[in-house]
């Protein structure tokens, strides 16, 4: 029923996404922006396509669910002896993924009306920018291909 993801690494840790009650990060990209410098932004909403239709309920735990799937799958990197592991935080209408360097924050938006899958990352890591952005989307393009099968494309903006 995609309503959990077991945590490869630690066999007995389950993330069970609609079970969270916290409400977002203790702190956002914008109040972190004057720390950073240099740093480069992205993204999409993906909206039904008739814009006042929200998706169906359940749809983005789904999604957190296989987002939870995706980052346990990731193996760690070698890159210059640094150890690059995947991370993802999780809360009511919101999902932070870390690779590489890079960020990506997946949310459901206007009242379950939209998804915004945004990211972030250092100048010189535009091309894993460019690729946990498609990650994201595809992952989350693929769960309203297969759950809502009759349904067109959704829009992209």
């Amino acid at each position: 029923m995609d309503v959990c993801a077991r945590d490869a690494t630690n066999p007995a840790m389950v993330d069970v996404p609609a079970l969270i009650k916290t409400n977002g990060l203790h702190r956002s990209w914008t109040e972190e922006e004057e720390e950073e410098e240099s740093l480069i932004y992205g993204g999409v909403r993906l909206v039904p396509a008739e814009h006042l239709t929200p998706f169906p309920c359940g749809l983005f735990h789904k999604l957190q669910v296989n987002l939870c799937r995706w980052s346990h799958q990731q193996k760690p990197e070698e890159e210059g002896g640094e150890n690059l592991d995947g991370d993802i935080h999780l809360w009511t209408n919101g999902a932070k993924v870390s690779q590489g360097g890079v960020e990506a924050m997946i949310l459901l938006v206007n009242h379950g009306q939209g998804v915004e899958i945004q990211v972030r990352g250092h100048e010189s890591e535009r091309a894993k920018c460019y690729t946990l952005l498609d990650t994201a989307c595809s992952i989350t393009e693929n769960l309203l291909a297969s759950t809502l099968p009759d349904c067109s494309q959704p829009n992209t903006t």
